[in-house]
């Protein structure tokens, strides 16, 4: 009778070992998943990353050309034959109808 008590205490011990095994797959289970998600998540944003950054040598590069066109402008703005032209400029202005050039 002891050994078959014995047996039944190690049958309940290896029965709740492997209940926790199991609660403990379920877990990392579970952890794979959300982990799984995760990476897609930053692979999706990786790649966004990438677009854009494959995007910002055409963007620096209007940049500069806005920026020297804007600078251009201002210098031209501010010449003294801009400034003598200007009542010319209006008046050809005037003479079709009010639109500007």
């Amino acid at each position: 009778m002891e050994e078959e008590e014995l047996l039944d205490t190690e049958a309940v011990a290896l029965d709740a070992r492997v209940a926790q095994l199991e609660r403990e797959v379920a877990q990392l289970r579970g952890r794979e998943a959300s982990w799984r998600a995760e990476r897609r998540r930053l692979l999706a944003a990786l790649e966004s990353a990438e677009t854009e950054a494959a995007d910002l040598p055409a963007l620096r590069h209007e940049a500069e050309r806005n920026r020297d066109a804007a600078y251009w402008l201002a210098v031209t703005r501010s010449s003294l034959s801009w400034r003598i032209t200007a009542p010319l400029r209006a008046l050809g202005r005037l003479r079709r109808g009010g639109r500007a050039p």
